[in-house]
């Protein structure tokens, strides 16, 4: 083999290490990505109800994902709180109904502070998330 020859041949098998690297991190970044987003669905549903009880209880390690968990518990007690005000006759039914539109205004800034990965605490109710110990 020519000196020529030897030359094009490990930049060839250099081209195909770097190719295999960049392979590498591309799935990696990927595998990341997939990560990331099952962490911010188990965030989203921390402003959908009750269902804000699954990430409390399956995500305890993840700091993100129990901080919107707690926003959402302290969410979830309003949200009861209201339905025992309705049961007052008059004064519950002209405040109750105001009150379940803030309800669902919050539950909509939460599930934006998820999407955009922030810890922000919600309007309202989000002082009483930070207190609970769980």
């Amino acid at each position: 083999m020519t000196e020529e020859n030897k030359n094009k041949e490990k930049e060839y098998h250099e081209e195909e290490k770097e190719e295999v690297v960049e392979k590498r991190e591309s799935f990696s970044e990927e595998k990341e990505n997939n990560k990331n987003e099952g962490v911010n669905a188990l965030a989203l549903l921390s402003y959908l109800g009750i269902l804000c009880l699954v990430p409390l209880l399956v995500k305890k390690d993840d700091k993100f994902v129990q901080f919107h968990a707690k926003q959402g518990l302290a969410l979830l007690i309003a949200e009861f709180a209201t339905m025992f005000i309705v049961m007052i006759p008059f004064l519950g039914w002209v405040i109750a109904p105001i009150a379940w539109i803030v309800w669902v205004v919050l539950s909509i800034i939460g599930i934006l502070n998820v999407v955009n990965k922030k810890e922000k605490q919600i309007p309202l109710v989000g002082g009483l998330g930070s207190k609970f110990k769980i």
